[in-house]
């Protein structure tokens, strides 16, 4: 997979330092998004990284991941055999809801904190998309997914759990993934958010406990209040 090339910006979960000239004085509150859908602005680079996805090792249309990505999206009408990858990319073209359909399929293939994994969050962070790329457990193993960016007081407690306890701030950051991506789970979400709990708190916060998880447990139960503020994490 080719690096992506990026401006001498700042790339980060939920920040990007650099501003066009333009917007640099006089901003305006629709640049910075965040921003439904698949902009065209990202369409192109969204192509290309997808393209490789659908390729066998001698840069031609693999018959094989085409057929796969057909049937798990159940494509109706599905590609022109003909020419299938070109088919796949005018399909993207002109529906945005099925073009991050093909992203999310295509980084179930993707770890975390590969090249392939980092580049498709660079396209998402510096277009403004309201999606980001998240870590997902699937079968035992790390993949990742499409999920909805975490900004604003939701993204600051969450990373606020990160310097006192990690494995809190994974358990927040699965919680927040399942409740947000593009196949919601709010059982899942529930059950990792007390697992975030129980890490550093045990079942029941107990009077005697040490500042340190004192200390964590209020930052966990900030973080939860962020998450449960629009009702969407329910105990199933």
């Amino acid at each position: 997979m080719r690096q992506l090339i990026l401006p001498d910006v700042e790339v980060r979960s939920t920040v990007v330092t650099y501003r066009p000239l333009s917007q640099r004085e006089n901003p305006t509150s629709s640049f910075d998004g965040p921003h439904e859908g698949l902009p065209r602005w990202m369409l192109k680079a969204t192509q290309d990284w997808v393209r490789p996805f659908m390729q066998d090792q001698t840069g031609y249309p693999s018959e094989e991941r085409l057929q796969a990505l057909e049937v798990t999206l159940r494509m109706d009408p599905g590609l022109s055999w003909r020419e299938p990858l070109s088919s796949l990319m005018t399909r993207m073209f002109e529906d945005q809801a099925f073009s991050l359909d093909v992203i999310d399929y295509v980084l179930r293939e993707c770890e975390p904190g590969t090249e392939a994994a980092f580049n498709m969050n660079a396209i998402l962070t510096l277009g403004g998309s309201v999606w980001e790329v998240q870590p997902v457990e699937i079968q035992g193993g790390q993949r990742c997914q499409l999920g909805q960016r975490a900004i604003g007081p939701v993204a600051e407690a969450i990373e606020s759990v990160h310097t006192i306890n990690e494995r809190a701030h994974a358990h927040l950051l699965a919680a927040w993934g399942k409740l947000m991506g593009r196949n919601p789970d709010p059982s899942g979400a529930y059950r990792e958010a007390v697992r975030a709990v129980e890490v550093v708190a045990g079942p029941v916060v107990k009077p005697g406990d040490s500042k340190e998880q004192a200390d964590a447990a209020v930052h966990i139960a900030i973080a939860l209040t962020r998450l449960f503020a629009g009702g969407h994490i329910r105990h199933t």
